[in-house]
């Protein structure tokens, strides 16, 4: 027997919408006022993280950078021997390549992020740094040059490989409209995989956003962190969500075009 739906109620939404706000205005408004009474050793301690990111930041990136190549690049030698070996006839045993190489561009990505923004961190005190010790900023920036250079040739090589396996594929990594290209290329139900994934992603992003916000309000009522940080979140959040609507509205457009 099927379940009945649940009848939507506006008055109960908005009421606990409402509460929710209430909360955390609340918890928002305590965290402020305890981190105010406790200015100074709330400067103390990131004042103390900040120096360590600065110093030690730098070679951070360079763990990460030579750990995380050595996993991807692993990754991707493990899968076009294993797609070399495939028969050609085994669906499960190619599914389980694809995973993998799924997995190591995961992996690829992740090395990236995080190596961008440790060797940011390391830069972000250039201007404070002493002359004799300039040379420490080689570290991240030799990383930087070491990871973009690994990231264009072993993209490359991971989307090659994954056009081998599905000869139907198209796209170029060097071609600006590759993401475009490469989804029109892909059949009906890997699109619709996509754009669920892509929904996921802007619903998350919609809470990370406020949350984000949230946490540099209440340091800014602490310690002095300028405007720039309110802006970068601003102007990220706007793109992330007008995108998406204007996306929507472009797609309803065409279905409405089509209907008629």
């Amino acid at each position: 027997m099927k379940k009945k739906a649940r009848k939507e109620n506006p008055r109960r939404s908005f009421l606990l919408f409402f509460l929710i706000m209430i909360i955390s205005m609340i918890i928002g408004g305590i965290g402020g006022g305890l981190m105010v009474d406790q200015q100074k050793s709330v400067e103390d301690i990131l004042q103390t993280v900040f120096n360590w990111m600065e110093q030690g930041s730098g070679w951070a990136a360079l763990g990460v950078t030579v750990v995380g190549m050595t996993a991807s690049a692993g990754v991707y030698l493990w899968c076009r021997r294993e797609a070399k070996a495939w028969d050609g006839e085994d669906e499960k045993y190619i599914e389980r390549v694809e995973d993998w190489l799924s997995m190591g561009q995961i992996m690829m990505n992740i090395v990236m992020i995080l190596s961008f923004c440790l060797d940011a961190m390391a830069f972000s005190g250039l201007f404070e740094t002493a002359e004799e010790e300039w040379m420490r900023l080689l570290i991240p920036l030799m990383d930087l040059i070491v990871v973009l250079a690994f990231i264009v040739i072993l993209q490359r090589s991971y989307v090659e490989l994954a056009k081998r396996i599905n000869p139907e594929k198209r796209g170029d990594t060097f071609d600006f409209n590759f993401q475009k290209t490469w989804l029109e290329s892909c059949d009906e139900q890997e699109q619709m995989i996509i754009y669920k994934s892509s929904y996921r992603s802007f619903r998350a992003m919609q809470t990370v956003f406020p949350i984000c916000w949230c946490v540099l309000l209440m340091l800014s009522i602490a310690v002095e962190i300028g405007v720039i940080p309110f802006l970068l979140i601003g102007v990220l959040w706007m793109i992330h969500t007008m995108t998406y609507y204007m996306g929507t509205m472009k797609a309803y457009g065409k279905g409405r075009k089509n209907k008629k």
